[in-house]
């Protein structure tokens, strides 16, 4: 379930807010569930709010629609989104998710959840990925049985608050190309000659792997 609204919840014991979702922080949602092999996605919210309690608040101007039914940014940055995400099921559709790594670079700060809610398995099936800068990359395995294929996801889930872009490079033994869906692109890349290729990924954005 996507997060598609800002707000918050104040009671005389906690203070608890959620901030306005951006385009990078709807890239980064989306990502994490296409690359844990997720195939249905709903949103929470598309139209504001209306029966809130007396501690809680939702922003009208981060939904979809607000309270008049007037497209906020999040409608048309959504727009964009689907359409990527139905390009790239159309490969993504036959896999299956194997299991998942976190890679970390520096210290990530508050940002270390994303290490603790991912069992790692470090059993996947390629070398380690390697980023240039401080962050943090989920980098996860998938398999398509009926074509005896695996897929690789690499996303920058460094927070995007942090604005931290990550030039990622993969190692991909005993292949010479890859196949790869990047924003709902597909392109063939060749691998180099230490079978390695390079991507850069802002904060949100992946590549679904295909090694050929």
């Amino acid at each position: 379930v996507f997060q598609t609204m800002g707000g918050g919840a104040v009671t005389s014991t906690s203070n608890k807010f959620w901030r306005t979702p951006t385009k990078d922080d709807m890239y980064w949602q989306m990502h994490i569930g296409m690359a844990m092999g997720v195939k249905n996605f709903s949103c929470w919210t598309y139209y504001p709010v209306i029966n809130m309690g007396d501690t809680e608040e939702y922003y009208h101007d981060s939904t979809f629609v607000n309270f008049k039914g007037e497209k906020n940014p999040m409608y048309y940055w959504m727009q964009d989104i689907h359409a990527e995400m139905q390009s790239t099921a159309k490969a993504l559709s036959w896999f299956e998710f194997v299991g998942a790594s976190v890679y970390t670079n520096g210290t990530l700060g508050d940002d270390d959840y994303i290490t603790e809610a991912i069992k790692q398995n470090d059993a996947l099936s390629v070398s380690d990925p390697v980023l240039d800068k401080q962050g943090a990359l989920l980098f996860t395995e998938l398999y398509d049985e009926y074509h005896g294929k695996k897929g690789f996801w690499l996303v920058n889930v460094t927070d995007p608050a942090e604005n931290a872009s990550q030039t990622v490079t993969a190692t991909f033994e005993g292949y010479s190309y890859v196949y790869v869906y990047q924003n709902g692109v597909a392109k063939t890349i060749m691998l180099d000659a230490n079978s390695t290729v390079t991507f850069e990924l802002a904060c949100g954005q992946g590549v679904f792997v295909i090694p050929m």
